[in-house]
Formats: structure tokens, sequence, C-alpha cells
């Protein structure tokens, strides 16, 4: 999915024109990971702050508060 490469890499450019595009922010890949989980992993804070707006849920509360 390029969108959740564009989240893990901080891919800037292509994550804002796959939020532009109305992307599904909370799609799941085959390991059930979103663009946020996988951003968060890859210690990508632009990429999760840049989504977070988009995405207010629990988890993303927490993936803000505790960077992996």
């Amino acid at each position: 999915m390029a969108l959740n490469t564009a989240a893990r890499n901080g891919d800037m450019p292509a994550l804002q024109a796959a939020i532009a595009s109305g992307a599904d922010l909370n799609a799941r890949d085959n390991l059930r990971r979103t663009p946020l989980i996988l951003a968060s992993w890859a210690g990508q804070v632009e990429s999760v702050h840049r989504g977070s707006p988009h995405m207010p849920t629990p988890a993303c509360q927490a993936a803000l508060k505790h960077p992996v």
C-alpha cells in the first residue's frame, strides 16, 4: 500500500497527496497496521503529526504521547 510506505518512510509529499485525494487513513495492511502505526514505529514524527488531525483516535493520542 503506497500510503503505508509513505507514512513509514516519512515521504511527506506522497502522504499529503494521499490525504488530499481522500485516502482511507484507517486502512490496514495484511498485518492489520495503519499508516499511523507504521509511522510511529519508524519514528516518523512529522508523519504522525501530519496524519493525527485526520485520525483523532485513542491510538493516535497514545502514539503522540508515547513515541516508539
